[in-house]
């Protein structure tokens, strides 16, 4: 919980002999390892979920444990605070260990503080906490801002004790401290005034439910605030991360406007959440916080993607597969339609204005788990260890599981509404390694249309070239024979490119797709494919998708039409708005790796 201060010293002070006398009649047996793997730490666990031997924050009511039952006036001390008192434990942290710096992001610590009353301590004992660094005596009572970086060190040659235990605070645990910046003078709290305080206030709804659109609005405006300076000074990432998650603000309370009750909602924001998760990606490591200098993207994974549909939905969500299943032969794939390209030749943008047409549906977002959920259809011996497939790399049963997995997902993306009527669907899907799968495509579906999206090649393979060097579109970490990350597709023959430069790199990832793209397409029927240029849709956006709309028999609607002439509405990968000369930043790079090959491909794609 952020603080006003690093440290916080609270009024009340305890006998911290009475509390180190009720613990030391402990068995040691009875500690347990701490759940970070810390070494050297230690605990003993007070309250607990259900009063069980867990480290849990949810998921069941906090009671108890055995052995807070044995402590009569450390339970007067919890009890003193006048407070809802959750997670509580006795930390210990062995002589010569530490608790290394870390920063408290997961969901429970946005509303919640943790006290500390020392028990058994030292001087050479230290807390630091951003800037400061402080000892706390035992019988003190403190708190501290787990939103900034902290860590603790026990430099004495003794155990270290603290009592520990997490609450959201009251106006009386406020009013009783200095924390509101006014002084209050410490005072022992006496044995006589906890004489009749033993009852403890227990957080008892501690079983979550979905993010509620309100606390959702205030986890982005506090990660917003940490952002401002960034802002401020036009960061282009920082804005568009800032666009991100206020679009998904308006798309969850809409989606909660629904109704809880029902399937298609449970499912829809599941849907939503998972598109967020995968448009992060592109932000991950490029945002930080100024408060604490953590990326952004692991603090909205953190407390919003981990927390926003509760693992007890997940598990209610899972249990209505079965009704999607059951009317899953129903769905049929009418002409879907497949987006294929290069990488950063403008598909997304391309997606994003045709996934606004009402006759289309789609898996809200690029679906690398469909095709490579396979285990088969995974980079492997048989194509080259690339993302190109044939129709030999299929059969009946990795199709059932392809068009199976489909209908789930569409089900989970659409609601049932796709099941209905006819249960006729027209897919469109642009993963941009399916631009190496076409004949597999076909295969699987025999009527798919396809929408060849090509760009110059000056202007692509620089654009691929700068996202290998920005590092956000890596798509195999750890890929063998290649020497570190490997970024977007993976096009066969990749291994004659060890020891090349980027520019090389990308000059082939361009070159190899757009080859494959037209051998694959010139053995389909004409009227299966349309070719469309980068600069068609970039400069004449409307006539574009008319023309698409033509070649795909897809209505074009009012709706449509708005999406195509919304030319402040680039992608969400988009870095800077395309301009004809942009490339040119990289002239002496792109123009050395410009060969007769590239120059022969460039005439095919313009004839």
């Amino acid at each position: 919980m952020r603080l006003a201060q690093p440290f916080i010293k609270l009024a009340s002070c305890f006998d911290a002999e009475r509390l180190k006398a009720e613990i030391l009649a402990i068995n040691a047996s009875e500690w347990s390892p701490h759940p970070s793997g810390y070494h050297g730490n230690s605990s003993l666990r007070l309250i607990s979920v259900n009063g069980e031997e867990n480290d849990l924050v949810s998921g069941g009511e906090m009671r108890p444990t055995r052995h807070l039952s044995r402590m009569p006036y450390l339970r007067q001390v919890l009890a003193s605070f006048d407070t809802v008192v959750g997670r509580s434990r006795l930390m210990k942290l062995a002589a010569g260990t530490c608790v290394p710096e870390h920063v408290d992001v997961n969901a429970h610590w946005f509303r919640r503080m943790r006290v500390h009353i020392p028990i058994i301590t030292d001087p050479k004992v230290t807390f630091t906490c951003g800037d400061e660094t402080v000892h706390m005596a035992a019988g003190e009572s403190w708190i501290f801002d787990n939103w900034l970086p902290h860590s603790v060190v026990n430099n004495s040659e003794n155990d270290r004790i603290h009592l520990v235990f997490d609450t959201v605070g009251s106006e009386s645990f406020w009013r009783k401290s200095n924390a509101d910046g006014g002084y209050i003078a410490p005072f022992t709290v006496t044995n006589a005034e906890l004489k009749f305080r033993e009852d403890i206030r227990l957080e008892r709804e501690v079983e979550e439910s979905i993010l509620s659109a309100a606390e959702l609005e205030l986890i982005i405006a506090d990660l917003l605030f940490d952002l401002h300076s960034a802002l401020n000074k036009g960061d282009l990432a920082a804005s568009k991360l800032r666009d991100l998650m206020q679009m998904f603000l308006v798309e969850w309370r809409g989606a909660l406007m629904g109704g809880l009750g029902t399937p298609e909602t449970s499912r829809y924001l599941k849907s939503i959440l998972e598109r967020l998760d995968l448009r992060l990606e592109v932000f991950r490591g490029c945002v930080k916080l100024e408060y604490n200098d953590l990326d952004a993207v692991q603090v909205i994974r953190a407390r919003i993607v981990a927390r926003a549909i509760p693992e007890a939905h997940l598990k209610k969500q899972s249990e209505r597969k079965v009704e999607i299943n059951e009317i899953k032969p129903l769905l049929v794939f009418d002409r879907p339609i497949f987006i294929v390209a290069a990488p950063r030749s403008g598909s997304t943008y391309l997606y994003e204005i045709l996934d606004c047409a009402s006759g289309l549906v789609s898996f809200s977002g690029e679906a690398h788990g469909w095709i490579e959920g396979v285990e088969s259809l995974r980079p492997n011996e048989e194509n080259s260890f690339s993302n190109r497939l044939t129709a030999a790399n299929g059969d009946d049963e990795i199709g059932q599981k392809l068009l199976s997995w489909a209908a789930q997902k569409l089900g989970e993306t659409c609601g049932k509404t796709v099941f209905q009527d006819s249960g006729v669907v027209r897919l469109l899907e642009k993963t941009p390694k399916n631009a190496l799968r076409i004949p597999f495509l076909k295969a699987l579906f025999p009527d798919a249309l396809f929408v060849h999206l090509w760009r110059k090649p000056e202007e692509n393979i620089s654009s691929i070239a700068e996202a290998w060097n920005d590092g956000r579109w890596i798509t195999y970490p750890d890929l063998k024979g290649w020497k570190g990350p490997w970024s977007m597709l993976l096009p066969p023959g990749w291994q004659s490119l060890s020891g090349k430069g980027v520019f090389e790199v990308a000059a082939f990832q361009w070159k190899t797709t757009n080859k494959i793209i037209l051998e694959d397409l010139e053995l389909l029927d004409s009227g299966d494919s349309i070719s469309i240029n980068y600069d068609e849709l970039v400069y004449s956006p409307v006539e574009t998708i008319q023309k698409i709309c033509r070649f795909g028999k897809i209505e074009y609607d009012s709706k449509l039409d708005a999406a195509a002439r919304r030319r402040d509405a680039w992608s969400r990968y988009t870095l800077t708005p395309p301009t004809p000369d942009k490339w040119k930043k990289n002239e002496n790079e792109v123009l050395s790796v410009l060969d007769d090959d590239i120059e022969e491909l460039m005439a095919r794609l313009q004839n």
